[in-house]
């Protein structure tokens, strides 16, 4: 089984969830079946019209989206900066 996460957005609300899986189809079955019992949580948003319907899908690799907040501290700086400050001329 594999990690899912579906996101929905539906007349101005929308939904997001994690769900397990064998694939894409099964986990739009498990997401559904989790909305109609309830256990997703609707919320507001007003960027998607109210008149369509968006579904995305994507396998999450790791199983979870969670961040451990205690591995990098303020003033860390991650990756690669694309520009470096130098000392100037003038």
């Amino acid at each position: 089984m594999k990690t899912y996460r579906v996101q929905v957005r539906y007349k101005g609300k929308y939904y997001d969830a994690e769900v397990k899986a064998d694939d894409d189809f099964g986990a739009l079955v498990e997401f559904f079946k989790l909305g109609f019992q309830g256990k997703i949580e609707a919320q507001e948003e007003a960027l998607y019209r109210p008149d369509r319907c968006f579904v995305t899908t994507e396998e999450v690799n790791n199983g979870s989206r969670a961040i451990d907040n205690k591995e990098a501290g303020v003033g860390v700086q991650m990756g690669i900066t694309g520009v470096s400050a130098e000392a100037s001329n003038s």
